[in-house]
């Protein structure tokens, strides 16, 4: 029997072998990208900064970390979210309202707890939606000439609703702002009573930024 074949030379050998490990890694190039990109995060946390819109406004912050994710073939993706938040404000009423002329000045810190459900709208820009339960520490002092200082601080019963925009610039990283209502039972009495300012549900905008992990 006479074996009949392809000789190869070792110089070719090597270069053939070369060619098939650039293809192999260009490959891998384009496609580690794309892997990254249609991997899924499970987590965020977030910080946000803005305005608290009641009275005579004044500052507002807060933190969140969330853990979730989404339902394969169905595009919203759900979180628990956890939050902590702090804002203050300033008020002056009319005399009509607070019985004599003055100034109230008051405080929030905010722990909550709830879902947040996002809905992609086109290429990164996604919306979402919150409601949080928890309470509210409020505190408040009521300065007016000629008379004492009225001061009171509580825990509150809150109820938070929220909207927002969010860009996906970074498979990690998003920027985006919101807006939100934040409900309190009615509190801190003979401050906010006297002087007729404290509104129950707090507007805010803020704007930040979310780690996705």
């Amino acid at each position: 029997m006479i074996a009949v074949g392809r000789y190869v030379a070792p110089g070719n050998m090597r270069l053939s072998i070369l060619h098939r490990l650039l293809i192999a890694a260009s490959c891998w190039t384009y496609a580690a990208p794309a892997s990254a990109a249609s991997a899924g995060t499970h987590f965020l946390l977030e910080l946000d900064g803005g305005a608290l819109l009641s009275g005579s406004g004044g500052p507002a912050v807060r933190t969140a970390f969330g853990a979730g994710g989404k339902l394969k073939g169905f595009p919203v993706r759900f979180y628990l979210l956890g939050q902590v938040g702090a804002s203050a404000y300033t008020a002056t009423p009319s005399r009509e309202d607070a019985g004599w002329l003055g100034s109230e000045q008051g405080s929030f810190y905010d722990f909550a707890l709830g879902p947040r459900l996002y809905l992609p709208i086109i290429g990164p820009l996604r919306v979402f939606v919150e409601g949080l339960l928890g309470a509210s520490r409020a505190s408040g002092i009521y300065d007016a000439p000629g008379r004492a200082s009225l001061q009171a601080y509580e825990w509150l019963a809150l109820a938070q609703l929220s909207a927002g925009l969010q860009w996906r610039v970074l498979h990690e990283l998003s920027c985006g702002v919101r807006a939100g209502l934040a409900f309190t039972e009615t509190g801190l009495t003979g401050v906010a009573r006297s002087a007729g300012a404290h509104d129950v549900a707090r507007p805010s905008l803020m704007a930040g930024v979310t780690w996705h992990f």
